[in-house]
C-alpha cells in the first residue's frame, strides 16, 4: 500500500480494502450513498490508526455543495478558498462506491 496519503494510487487502495470489506460483510454498491459516513465505513473493519486518521481528517460536505464543488474543479472556476475535491469524504466514498460498482454481483444477474 502506498504510504503517502495525498497521492491518489493511497486513496485508492484504501477504498479499494473498505470496498474488499463491504463485500466480505455481504454489501455491495448500493449500500453506498450520500447518507453513508465515515463512521459507517470504519464499522467494516480494522485499520491502521493512520488510516483512520486520514479517513476521520477528511472534510464532509453537504451532498449539493460537494456536486458544487466538483462543478468548479471540473470547469477550472475553483477559488483559492476551495479546498482540493480530492480531499473531501465525499469524493473519497465515491471511489468506495466506484471500486464496489466495478465488480459485479448477483443482483446484476452476472457471474460473481
Amino acid at each position: 500500500m502506498p504510504t503517502d496519503c495525498n497521492s491518489p494510487e493511497y486513496r485508492w487502495e484504501l477504498a479499494a480494502r473498505i470496498a474488499n470489506s463491504m463485500l466480505g460483510a455481504g454489501l455491495s454498491h448500493r449500500d453506498i450513498n450520500e447518507a453513508t459516513t465515515c463512521d459507517d465505513l470504519l464499522e467494516l473493519g480494522e485499520l491502521p490508526k493512520t488510516e483512520v486518521t486520514y479517513l476521520r481528517g477528511l472534510l464532509l460536505l453537504a451532498d449539493h455543495e460537494a456536486r458544487d464543488l466538483f462543478t468548479r474543479h471540473a470547469r477550472g472556476k475553483a477559488t483559492p478558498e476551495d479546498p482540493a475535491e480530492c480531499n473531501t469524504f465525499n469524493f473519497f466514498r465515491q471511489l468506495v462506491w466506484i471500486n464496489l460498482y466495478s465488480r459485479p454481483d448477483a443482483e446484476d444477474g452476472l457471474p460473481v
